[in-house]
């Protein structure tokens, strides 16, 4: 798939079979800021944060046969990670919080409501030397498995300091995957302890 098609907020479009108009240049964002509709149709990113989707097919039979039924249970512990998350991360972002659009991915980021599209700060970080990445909201996914892992040592607070690497990490992850640059030597920091602390746990003796 190409880099547009391996979008995180494609994703649940991509479940329920919903169409999304692809931009390939960078003028197209602004003639469809300009335009705003289309017949009754409001033109709308698939990163803001505010999107609204019509319930899939398995979700209103869900909710049809069972009222008090949610589709994904949220893993014990998910809750004092995110707050680690958003303690790590402090004013790089606005939020962070669970996510109700992805499906396979572990994160992505959306933007709040009002701000310019991901492809928009793509444009202005390229051509605006002193461009600040605005602050986006984090969205993590409680049924991937790194994140239910994360949430079930979080009961130990002896892992909060790692816990909290992770979530830097893991929102730098999504700065790349957004088109976006992380600051490279901190993170490059950060792989490296991760990297050290893997080969510590690895013998020096061969079986």
């Amino acid at each position: 798939r190409s880099a547009i098609e391996r979008n995180p907020n494609l994703e649940i479009f991509r479940s329920r079979g919903l169409e999304v108009l692809y931009l390939t240049d960078p003028v197209d964002e602004f003639v469809l800021n300009h335009l705003g509709k289309y017949e009754e149709h409001e033109i709308r990113s698939i990163d803001s944060a505010d999107l609204k989707l019509p319930e899939s097919d398995d979700e209103q039979k869900q909710a049809k046969d069972d009222p008090s039924h949610t589709a994904d249970e949220t893993p014990s512990g998910f809750a004092h990670m995110l707050r680690l998350f958003k303690d790590a991360l402090g004013d790089s972002v606005s939020e962070v919080r669970r996510s109700e659009r992805l499906t396979e991915s572990t994160c992505c980021l959306v933007n709040p409501e009002g701000a310019m599209s991901t492809q928009m700060q793509k444009v202005m970080q390229l051509n605006t030397p002193d461009f600040q990445i605005p602050k986006l909201i984090f969205e993590i996914n409680p049924q991937a498995p790194l994140l239910q892992r994360l949430s079930a040592i979080a009961a130990n607070s002896d892992n909060d300091e790692f816990i909290r690497r992770c979530g830097q990490q893991l929102y730098a992850n999504a700065l790349v995957v957004a088109g976006l640059a992380p600051p490279g030597d901190e993170m490059s920091r950060r792989v490296e302890t991760f990297m050290q602390e893997l080969a510590q746990n690895r013998s020096s003796i061969a079986t």
